[in-house]
């Protein structure tokens, strides 16, 4: 008999220098469940739909239901970190011009600065035993 649940870890060492540290500090503060939820829900609008498509096991008109419901998850993330930007630094940004690298949207002085995600963590574990510790190598 096939078990029906599949078991999938990740492990990501992030240099210290780079801001993904805090977001592994922001996670290890979170009980392991929720934990899993929030990274799952995350991991589920961004690559969901594409996954889906790529194994083509759905029908087109189900796939694209992936893809609104997707999309419906990251405009609502984005609503709130444009509201916690408007509250927590008084910035207001244009709704459809968010793009960090835009010349509206300011901090001060300063530009707003997206970082080099290939650059900012490692995503290969150190060894094979590494590979079977704790929930998303957290």
């Amino acid at each position: 008999m096939t078990s029906q649940r599949r078991e999938v870890r990740c492990r990501l060492i992030f240099r210290n220098s780079c801001p993904g540290v805090y977001l592994a500090d922001y996670l290890q503060g979170i009980e392991n469940q929720r934990k899993n939820e929030l990274v799952l829900k995350a991991t589920k609008a961004f690559w969901l739909p594409i996954a889906l498509e790529e194994a083509e096991v759905y029908s087109p008109q189900k796939v694209a239901r992936f893809y609104l419901d997707a999309i419906e998850q990251l405009k609502s993330q984005i609503w709130h970190l444009q509201q916690l930007l408007r509250v927590n630094h008084q910035v207001e940004i244009d709704p459809f011009n968010f793009s960090s690298n835009s010349s509206t949207n300011k901090i001060g002085d300063e530009e707003l600065e997206a970082f080099d995600e290939e650059d900012e963590f490692e995503s290969e574990p150190l060894s094979e035993e590494d590979c079977h510790r704790g929930n998303f190598g957290f």
